[in-house]
This record gives structure tokens, C-alpha cells and sequence, in this order.
């Protein structure tokens, strides 16, 4: 019944407006991101358009754009190229009032 329920809710939803998808309660698009409290898992697909520097990077999906901060080194690390697209999972933060997420994991796809 659950997966009947989320099956619908994909259907009948655009990707902005699905905010859950599983058990888990990750939001999925950068502008379900930013309509979330803070502390609220998300796995965004997307790329990096730019370093901000300070581990700040703006990451893009279909949805719009949202700063990222990533530990130092570990975009370095995994080689990760802007505009390459990637996976990130996090928690959504605030920073002087704008949402950004906090990332814990990326994987290139």
C-alpha cells in the first residue's frame, strides 16, 4: 500500500513538488531543499557550476541552484570536474539566513 501511495504521489507530482520518496525522507530536488527545515536529509544529482571558495561550491540540478560546503580536499580527492555530474547526500543548513547543504557523501554517476 505504502509503495502504492509513493507511486501515485511520483506520478502526480512534478519534481519540484516531490519531497519524499522513501522510508528515509530525503528530499531530492535543490528546490524542496530550500522549502525544508534545517537538519533535513537530502541526495541531490546534479553538478558543480563553481568554487566559492572556503569549501563552498554552487551545485546545480534541474530544479535551480544551491551552495554546497564540503569538507576541505574532498572534491580533490575524488577528482570531481565541474559540471560533472554527481551525487551528494547531506543535511540542509543555514548560513546568514540562505540554505546550503552540508555534505556527508558524493559519488560521481
Amino acid at each position: 500500500m505504502k509503495s502504492l501511495i509513493i507511486a501515485s504521489l511520483m506520478f502526480f507530482s512534478s519534481p519540484d513538488e516531490l519531497v519524499t520518496a522513501d522510508n528515509n525522507n530525503f528530499v531530492y530536488t535543490v528546490s524542496a531543499s530550500k522549502k525544508v527545515e534545517v537538519g533535513h536529509e537530502v541526495r541531490l544529482t546534479g553538478y558543480i557550476k563553481k568554487s566559492m571558495g572556503d569549501s563552498t561550491y554552487l551545485f546545480h540540478d534541474e530544479t535551480g541552484n544551491i551552495y554546497i560546503k564540503v569538507d576541505e580536499g574532498y572534491i580533490s580527492r575524488l577528482q570531481v570536474e565541474l559540471y560533472e555530474q554527481i551525487t551528494i547526500r547531506g543535511k540542509v543548513d543555514s548560513n546568514w539566513g540562505s540554505k546550503i547543504i552540508d555534505v556527508e557523501k558524493i559519488r560521481k554517476t
